[in-house]
């Protein structure tokens, strides 16, 4: 649709995209941490001076914060570039009149058919050039600001 309509063409598919990749994302990244931690890679009293995090883990270094973001992204990203690439094709053929009406199923079956499974990997490696340094950079600041922000735990 053209108007102000259009501006939602991909909206369900967009969601379809990010949700699961914030769903994802999440649990890869705190699982990542919680390894890290076990690992021995925490700085003792954190690098914002707390002691210790939400759960007891000691503070991680932004290194290794950076990593654990990185990586946990780059596989997000990997999991759901199907979703997304067939959410950036609805997208681009939205413009043409003759694609108007395709729903992004409709659209993931016919690309299956006419170009095979290796379409929906197109673009992964940009996608996670993309997703993972702004991600790492993002909760690299993130955690010590939550750290300094958060009340000390009690001791009961």
């Amino acid at each position: 649709g053209s108007g102000p309509l259009g501006l939602f063409k991909g909206y369900w598919a967009t969601n379809a995209v990010w949700i699961p990749w914030n769903a994802l994302y999440i649990a890869f990244y705190e699982a990542s941490k919680r390894a890290a931690a076990a690992a021995g890679t925490s700085q003792p009293g954190g690098a914002a001076g707390a002691a210790a995090g939400e759960g007891g883990e000691a503070a991680l270094s932004p290194l290794v914060l950076g990593l654990c973001s990185a990586g946990s992204a780059g596989l997000a990203g990997l999991l759901t570039q199907p979703a997304d690439v067939v959410k950036t094709r609805l997208q681009v053929l939205s413009a043409c009149p003759q694609h108007a009406g395709i729903t992004a199923l409709q659209l993931a079956g016919r690309m299956w058919a006419t170009e095979g499974p290796r379409v929906f990997m197109t673009g992964l490696a940009a996608r996670i050039v993309q997703l993972a340094p702004g991600t790492a950079l993002s909760w690299v600041v993130y955690e010590p600001i939550k750290r300094a922000l958060s009340p000390p735990p009690s001791s009961v």
